[in-house]
């Protein structure tokens, strides 16, 4: 049964996303009926952005319950708003994983915990 939802939400997403016409921005509406259709959660928040100069959403998403390990978790995900596509946060590169945004100590200040 959960693969016959899977498959159908599979459908509906890809309807979804050729429904949009080519280079129109997408609205927040239609930003979180993509993204429930497609991934099967909940959108709990989307909030425009900008990145290096691109409009785009992040958008805050929550699993659904039930009895698996990532029941109810929450996680921002963000979304390209002129093509509705999932913008990678981290890519793998040479020397390993490299963050698509600036390093943490660059965007917060310094630590408060004293060490040992």
């Amino acid at each position: 049964m959960r693969a016959l939802n899977w498959l159908a939400t599979a459908l509906v997403g890809a309807i979804v996303s050729l429904s949009a016409p080519a280079g129109a921005e997408m609205n927040v509406d239609a930003v979180i009926q993509k993204i429930e259709a497609v991934y099967a959660v909940t959108v709990l928040r989307v909030k425009p952005m900008t990145d290096g100069g691109r409009r785009v959403f992040a958008v805050t998403i929550m699993n659904p319950g039930g009895d698996f390990n990532e029941a109810f978790q929450v996680n921002t995900i963000v979304i390209d708003a002129e093509t509705g596509q999932l913008i990678i946060q981290y890519r793998q590169g040479p020397g390993g994983l490299r963050s698509a945004a600036p390093p943490v100590s660059s965007r917060t200040g310094p630590s408060t915990a004293s060490s040992p």
